[in-house]
């Protein structure tokens, strides 16, 4: 896989099935009241929920904010960057004494992959080997047997994906385009009332044209961006899934 670029920080949100909200950051280097500002977000997104039309019964989805904390990253400066053994420290509302949760509220997760050195060997179950490929994924050259699940080969595609150089990205998004109108012009088709056979005859029209524009002229861009792809040491299976060609044809160049 390619070396992973360095990101100071970054922040992504999205929204569970059930309405609970997520929102995920990673933070590389130490952060004055890194804490507090993470309180903040969370509490934002929180109150957001409340002015959802709920006729203020305050049905509030609750909110996980999940800070992934590399390199020197501590949760506050009284941390001791040494410490051992605590990965994944969780702040809730609790009550003092007995330690009960009255309710989903605000949840903020800090897992603290600095504090983390296990090899893969000695990971016991999910955690740990989430926690391994979140540190070690951008150094890894292929995928190991043993994180080969539909989980972790997702997320290591996506490492692979976002890596892209310009004119990779460009051809992946562009493909995607194509797929993506493709597919919206069938599920269009069928919503309308089309019969199966006008369907399918649209489907094999497509098809046709789809593969009469590779024959004219994206071939020997394919070609290019595979060796590329190839020369950044992708999976001969990425590159066939990424440009349309076979592995075979990937394994010529």
């Amino acid at each position: 896989m390619p070396q992973a670029k360095v990101f100071l920080f970054l922040l992504i949100s999205c929204t569970g099935d059930d309405g609970r909200q997520f929102i995920v950051e990673v933070q590389c280097y130490r952060q004055s009241n890194l804490f507090s500002r993470c309180v903040l977000y969370a509490s934002e997104v929180y109150a957001a929920g409340s002015r959802r039309g709920d006729m203020q019964e305050y049905d509030i989805p609750p909110v996980f904010f999940l800070c992934l904390l590399g390199g020197d990253a501590r949760i506050s400066d009284g941390d001791d960057p040494q410490k051992d053994g605590c990965i994944v420290r969780e702040f809730t509302f609790r009550e003092k004494d007995n330690g009960n949760v009255p309710d989903e509220t605000i949840f903020c997760i800090f897992v603290e992959l600095n504090r983390f050195r296990k090899s893969l060997d000695e990971c016991s179950g999910g955690l740990d080997e989430w926690c391994y490929s979140l540190k070690h994924g951008s150094t890894m050259t292929e995928i190991p047997d043993r994180l080969k699940k539909k989980p972790f080969v997702q997320f290591f595609r996506a490492c692979e994906i976002a890596m892209f150089d310009t004119d990779t990205k460009l051809l992946y998004e562009k493909d995607m385009i194509t797929e993506r109108d493709y597919y919206n012009t069938i599920n269009t088709a069928r919503k309308a009332g089309m019969s199966d056979g006008m369907e399918r005859g649209l489907q094999q029209g497509m098809e046709s044209g789809l593969k009469k524009g590779r024959e004219e002229g994206m071939l020997e861009e394919q070609h290019r961006i595979a060796r590329a792809m190839k020369a950044k040491g992708l999976s001969y299976q990425m590159i066939a899934e990424l440009t349309g060609l076979s592995e075979d044809e990937v394994t010529e160049l």
